[in-house]
């Protein structure tokens, strides 16, 4: 399963483009043109077999949040690591994208 949502942080709130693969390849499961609030779930949602998840934010206004996944049915969620998100963790969560650099 996946849980992806804002942090509860001042100025969290933003855009972000979210897209899973679950087998078939990249598919936006968010809507890019929202803005998400505080503390707002923008993706929960269980997929038979989960490859990927790629965020992206084209607009001014950052987006600071968290990605996590549960093996258990969503009993419990841990940070999925990310493979290229240009810092020295590996940790999604938090995670922050930004159209300009400015978050």
């Amino acid at each position: 399963c996946l849980l992806v949502q804002t942090s509860n942080i001042r100025y969290s709130d933003g855009y972000v483009a979210l897209y899973v693969d679950s087998g078939d390849g990249y598919v936006l499961a968010s809507d890019p043109g929202r803005k998400y609030g505080r503390n707002e779930v923008v993706v929960d949602q269980c997929f038979a077999d989960l490859r990927g998840v790629r965020v992206t934010n084209t607009n001014r206004d950052g987006w600071i949040g968290e990605i996590k996944g549960s093996i258990d049915g969503k009993a419990t969620y841990s940070a999925l690591a990310c493979d290229d998100c240009g810092s020295p963790t590996s940790s999604a969560s938090p995670i922050v994208v930004d159209g300009d650099n400015t978050a």
